[in-house]
């Protein structure tokens, strides 16, 4: 009895916090944004089976037989939508078609086995499942359940790597400082993902009731994830379509054309200053270079011994001192000054400063004011 009731207050717990901040984060980002969809499937898909735990703990078995079904089932969906999220956001030509409905087939499947085995049998029948289920722990549609979720775990985390392993190849060559940032968000999501679904088979394979409260506190730790980047990094996290479109040639081109071509580009952006604009891009760069930006690309990689992120976050920060330590901007936050530099939030410049001089802007300018 104390069992049920630790496992009821962690589940209503959990509704009332997740609801919560899932109302913060569609706030904060205008209900736009790759988080606010990321925290729509973390609800989604955990919210009904909170209910009916909460519901059979509480010994409302009456109203908990109707969330039996959702209470079993619908946690099958979230490894499909994370990875339909991933190609969404890594790659905007994607659409979804008749054919992605093929990933939500094992649930399908699944929901109306169920819903048929159980609903052909009697009220007395399901109350008395539910009863026994609360007491005695698994039953055989929990097991199925978790065979479901940690094949698709196998399945669909691998293929998320390899989707954010093989955007990772081109990103050198295409993105701006805010494509960076999305790659990095939607990595850390996936990979914390990964984590928290490997610690869950851990705590499952030791200790299979575990699964009724256990995985609950990981998602509101998922939760927090979400509204902490949903507050901290912009919004945009759109990759703009013409990137995967462009085919560009690979010619051999010799170390000293390379180094001209660094040498361009560097005196250009030296002479404009348009690395303080926030969305600027190779593609940009090369066309007011008149360099191929494919030859750009190679020229910053092999002369400057950089990528094109590198570079650009470099330049911003040296720009960045000058301001820091010049009377004329002595009345500028710090915030203002990255803005200025082309930096699109305080996190996104703060860490590039911090991996150039290994310390905090604030600490930089202690240390270096006149």
């Amino acid at each position: 009895m104390v069992y049920n009731q630790f496992i009821l207050i962690v589940n209503f717990s959990a509704i009332i916090i997740l609801l919560i901040m899932t109302a913060i984060l569609l706030f904060a980002t205008g209900f736009k944004g790759a988080n606010g969809y990321a925290s729509m499937i973390i609800v989604t898909t955990t919210i009904p089976v909170y209910i009916y735990n909460c519901l059979r703990s509480a010994g409302f078995y009456y109203i908990a037989q109707y969330f039996l079904v959702p209470g079993v089932t619908v946690n099958t969906l979230l490894m499909p939508l994370i990875w339909l999220f991933v190609k969404k956001c890594l790659d905007k030509q994607w659409k979804f078609t008749y054919r992605t409905i093929f990933h939500f087939f094992p649930t399908i499947l699944y929901a109306l086995f169920i819903s048929f085995f159980f609903w052909c049998k009697p009220e007395s029948y399901r109350i008395s499942y539910i009863f026994s289920e609360t007491i005695n722990g698994d039953s055989w549609p929990s097991i199925i359940n978790s065979v479901i979720i940690f094949t698709q775990m196998a399945v669909y985390f691998s293929l998320c790597i390899i989707k954010i392993h093989n955007v990772k190849k081109i990103i050198d060559e295409n993105y701006s400082n805010a494509d960076y940032l999305m790659l990095r968000w939607v990595k850390g999501f996936v990979y914390l993902f990964a984590i928290l679904f490997f610690i869950v088979f851990i705590v499952y394979s030791i200790w299979p009731r575990a699964d009724a409260w256990f995985i609950q506190i990981l998602n509101i730790i998922a939760m927090i994830y979400l509204v902490y980047n949903s507050i901290v990094y912009p919004p945009d996290f759109f990759i703009p379509t013409e990137i995967f479109k462009e085919q560009q040639t690979s010619n051999t081109i010799s170390f000293e054309q390379l180094k001209k071509y660094a040498d361009i580009v560097l005196e250009y952006l030296n002479t404009s200053k348009d690395y303080n604009n926030p969305n600027l891009t190779l593609r940009q760069l090369a066309s007011s270079t008149g360099i191929a930006s494919n030859n750009v690309s190679k020229a910053i990689n092999t002369a400057a011994q950089k990528n094109f992120f590198e570079l650009i976050n470099g330049m911003r920060v040296e720009e960045a001192k000058k301001m820091l330590i010049d009377d004329q901007y002595s009345n500028l936050k710090i915030e203002a000054i990255a803005e200025k530099c082309g930096f699109r939030s305080r996190a996104s410049f703060y860490m590039a400063f911090k991996k150039m001089e290994k310390m905090t802007p604030s600490e930089w300018k202690k240390h270096n004011s006149k």
